[in-house]
């Protein structure tokens, strides 16, 4: 590891000269020459790393624009040190500084590229916290960019200071003429090459500020994934991977649980009373939390990280929404206000007190990993396809999507393909799945965006409320009689005693008044 460098003043009382210091092994030790900056103790700010010669000294600009030249170039003399594997004696450090430095403070010295890249690479390939597929992928991506350092438009780019907009045009341009990769794999590369230039600046090879700029390419074009309505509720109501079932008075243990999963998650909380029963933990099944967390984003529109940041003070207005400002949208300050109906088989309803019921306001709606974070959107993906995959809900999720690759502006020859659903549901879909069903009983985009917190109509839709009429629909959308709700072409597809039976139904719910219900039967009988 490299030494960390400070600076040190040799006079306390008087105007003295300024050199470096650093500590090994637990000694401190100065570094000669000296910088030829004096400074007076007053005028001398000891904390002050960046600028440590105040302003009460006529001089302190170029004097500190000095020190941080001095200060760079012993910088660089350690980084030779260390990428030369010599040990940092202050002998070691003052020859090579002397022998490269002469009598101008300032030196310059450019690193290669490659070799620090390889560096990078090879301490990657040793660490044991890095898992096998990240270091098989850093390997992959390292081999890449030294290709592409090997070509002519490569060669520019030997030196950190290089790494700018234009090297990762051209890298992109490189991927895409000569290599034919997708946009999803080169936006990959990029981002491993950025993790590679914040290591190099940790480890003082360089000290060039990174750039955020990422070359923008359009990626992954596929179907918009979503869930139909009748794999919402197949999914809603698959309990065999449930860890406890309600027997109707009692909660016990669900022994086909363990025919799924056998991974548990624990739903720490304040004594509950009861048909919960009275323990502070309830076991559930790392497949049902993953199950309950997706429905619960399908009927709120939230997202993954709102879902996971969600607390128990949430609810409101005696409670018949949801009320939070998005993780995402946190610098906008917008909050959005989320229905939730009041029926008994309001699937919203259910999922939130399943998991709030005996919890304080400060805790979280849903489990946390043991160190209290929220379960990685990663995993929750993998199991959600685990899921869906399972042999009894293998046939409600068979949909097929289309999926293509992007390479630059055209699709990627050969990679046009239909999939199941089951094979690329993510997190997401839910959001989407909101949406989409938000669209078709409301229809109306600007009432919706109000409550999913979309922001490409912020300016106008910010002062557009939820009017009564769309507030009642979207408080009964996400309930289980309304999901089975038939469209009027299905309607007209029933015969005369499935309509009358379907018609019954719907008053013995009270979704329909007394004189509608006895029109539809007169056009029935008619």
């Amino acid at each position: 590891m490299i030494p960390n460098l400070y600076y040190h003043c040799l006079e306390k009382n008087s105007k003295g000269y300024i050199r470096l210091r650093f500590s090994y092994k637990g000694k401190k030790i100065d570094l000669y020459p000296t910088t030829k900056i004096t400074v007076n103790p007053k005028d001398w700010d000891k904390n002050n790393e960046k600028n440590p010669i105040k302003k009460s000294d006529l001089s302190y600009r170029e004097k500190n624009t000095i020190l941080a030249d001095f200060k760079n170039s012993i910088e660089n003399a350690l980084r030779i040190l260390h990428l030369k594997g010599i040990v940092f004696t202050k002998e070691n450090i003052e020859y090579l500084i002397l022998t490269q430095q002469s009598s101008n403070p300032s030196v310059k010295i450019d690193y290669p590229m490659v070799d620090i890249l390889n560096k990078w690479k090879d301490n990657i390939e040793k660490s044991k916290l890095k898992s096998k597929s990240y270091q098989k992928t850093v390997k992959s991506v390292t081999n890449f960019f030294i290709d592409f350092f090997a070509t002519k438009e490569g060669s520019k780019y030997n030196r950190f200071e290089d790494i700018n907009r234009t090297f990762f045009d051209e890298y992109t341009n490189y991927c895409i003429d000569t290599l034919k990769y997708s946009n999803d794999t080169i936006k990959k590369h990029i981002y491993t090459f950025k993790t590679f230039l914040r290591w190099a600046l940790d480890n003082k090879y360089h000290s060039t500020a990174i750039t955020n700029y990422v070359p923008k390419m359009a990626v992954g074009r596929h179907d918009i994934i979503y869930l139909t309505e009748e794999e919402v509720l197949a999914l809603w109501n698959f309990n065999f991977f449930e860890y406890e079932i309600y027997d109707g008075e009692n909660y016990i243990e669900n022994k086909d649980h363990k025919d799924y999963t056998t991974e548990y998650v624990v739903n720490r909380r304040d004594a509950v009373t009861g048909v919960m029963g009275g323990s502070t933990t309830k076991l559930l099944t790392n497949y049902e939390l993953v199950r309950d967390m997706f429905i619960f984003a399908c009927v709120s529109g939230l997202r993954y990280s709102d879902v996971v940041n969600l607390k128990c003070n949430c609810i409101e207005d005696n409670n018949t929404y949801i009320s939070i400002v998005p993780q995402k949208t946190q610098k906008s300050g917008i909050r959005v206000n989320i229905p939730m109906g009041a029926e008994k088989d309001n699937i919203m309803r259910r999922i939130f007190w399943k998991y709030v019921s005996g919890k304080n306001d400060n805790q979280y709606v849903f489990p946390r990993t043991k160190f209290d974070n929220p379960y990685p959107n990663q995993k929750i993906n993998v199991i959600l396809k685990d899921i869906t995959k399972i042999e009894k809900l293998a046939k409600q999720f068979s949909r097929k999507v289309s999926v293509q690759l992007v390479s630059g502006d055209s699709i990627k020859k050969g990679t046009e393909e239909k999939k199941e659903i089951s094979k690329v549901i993510s997190f997401h879909a839910a959001r989407r799945t909101y949406a989409t069903r938000a669209m078709k009983i409301i229809g109306d985009a600007d009432q919706i965006m109000k409550v999913t917190g979309h922001l490409s109509k912020r300016v106008f839709s910010r002062y557009v409320g939820v009017n009564k009429n769309s507030l009642s629909k979207m408080q009964k959308l996400w309930n289980e009689n309304s999901l089975k709700e038939l469209s009027e072409n299905e309607y007209k597809e029933l015969s005369k005693d499935e309509k009358i039976q379907y018609l019954l139904d719907k008053k013995f719910n009270k979704e329909i008044n007394e004189s509608d219900f006895k029109n539809k039967i007169k056009e029935i009988i008619k």
